[in-house]
């Protein structure tokens, strides 16, 4: 390297801006966004030619049940049914259900054992053995 490389490389950058090209780019810029507002607003005014605000409107009521009351009646008919009937459960397992006031009954007549075991246990049946 010669002498006058090193010195170059050593000096230290000029402090001077360069200011043309630094207000070029902020009224570049200023410009851009001043014609976007414009072909924005332009642009608008053309294509929307109506109100903006739409009247507010009512929606229809949901049309889930049409008459409330004859469905609460078949319902509770249903039920009624249902308490006070009689009707397989399980077939395959001999599973019945009966009306609500004959199992109160039942449970009734049974007395003090009426919450016990509804079989007796197989080692119980079998004398305390199990089964073979």
């Amino acid at each position: 390297m010669t002498n006058n490389d090193a010195r170059a490389e050593r000096r230290p950058e000029s402090p001077e801006v360069a200011a043309r090209t630094v207000l070029f780019t902020i009224l570049s810029l200023v410009a851009f966004v001043g014609l976007s507002i414009v072909g924005a607003r332009i642009y608008y005014d053309w294509e929307v030619r109506g109100p903006v605000n739409v009247p507010p409107r009512t929606f229809a009521k949901p049309r889930l049940q049409i008459n409330d009351a004859a469905d609460l009646a078949k319902f509770e008919k249903e039920q009624q049914a249902q308490i006070n009937g009689y009707a397989w459960v399980d077939r395959s397992q001999d599973i019945i259900r009966i009306p609500v006031d004959r199992a109160m009954a039942i449970m009734v007549a049974k007395g003090a054992s009426a919450y016990g075991p509804i079989e007796a246990p197989a080692a119980a049946a079998n004398g305390g053995a199990p089964k073979p």
